[in-house]
């Protein structure tokens, strides 16, 4: 027998874009090696890491409120 879900999860194409898009930038994340002596490279990554981070948090809010509406 299926389980049904408590919530249903909207299926339309920006939830799923948005899914897709945070997966993706958590992946870099994890596959990014922190360089040990090449410090413009270091600060190149430290921002990315800001911006990266700055888009999850609208990510995260997005899906939210999808979510919730």
């Amino acid at each position: 027998m299926a389980r049904r879900l408590l919530y249903p999860v909207p299926c339309n194409s920006t939830f799923i874009g948005l899914l897709e898009e945070m997966v993706d930038i958590k992946v870099q994340q994890q596959t990014e090696v922190q360089p040990e002596n090449v410090p413009e490279v270091a600060a190149v990554l430290a921002r990315k890491r800001q911006t990266d981070k700055r888009r999850l948090d609208q990510i995260r809010a997005e899906l939210i409120r999808i979510l919730t509406t």
